[in-house]
């Protein structure tokens, strides 16, 4: 039963560009035992307590984002020139694929708190279900949301 679980969470890890949740695990039926019983067999890589990688999986910049997303927990999305290059805003995909360029993570305001190097962190207790929308299997402000924050976070001199 382990056995199938743990190929139908690395079958799931393909569609998430090579990563699981610890959550989305559980829910398969895969505890924390097995989880650490694969990383110490070197089939998958711990990259934060919620995230896993799965070993030769590429490291890609939409990994990079997903791992924020998910490291953050429950409700959180990728946000601000992040989203806006996930949605492919004019002037923000280029940018956004340096490795120097920070993720920005949108969260709930009350939710647990969350540091990561890389990881800009922005709150907010008004994001709405309409305000989120999932690019290419990653959590996102939907790009209406995106442009408003855009243009809030933007100085006009």
């Amino acid at each position: 039963m382990l056995v199938r679980n743990a190929s139908m969470l690395l079958a799931d890890a393909a569609q998430h560009h090579g990563l699981v949740c610890r959550e989305f695990a559980r829910a398969r039926g895969v505890d924390d035992a097995h989880l650490r019983s694969l990383v110490r067999r070197g089939v998958l890589v711990r990259e934060s307590r919620r995230v896993l990688r799965v070993c030769g999986a590429p490291q890609t910049w939409r990994q990079r984002v997903l791992i924020a997303v998910w490291s953050a927990g429950p409700g959180a999305v990728a946000s601000g020139a992040t989203a806006a290059a996930l949605h492919a805003f004019d002037g923000f995909r280029s940018a956004a694929f340096r490795d120097d360029a920070p993720v920005h993570v949108l969260m709930p305001a009350g939710s647990q708190s969350f540091r990561r190097v890389g990881v800009v962190v922005h709150r907010t207790n008004q994001f709405l279900p309409a305000d989120r929308c999932v690019v290419d299997g990653i959590p996102a402000a939907t790009p209406i949301r995106t442009w408003l924050s855009l243009c809030a976070a933007t100085k006009p001199w």
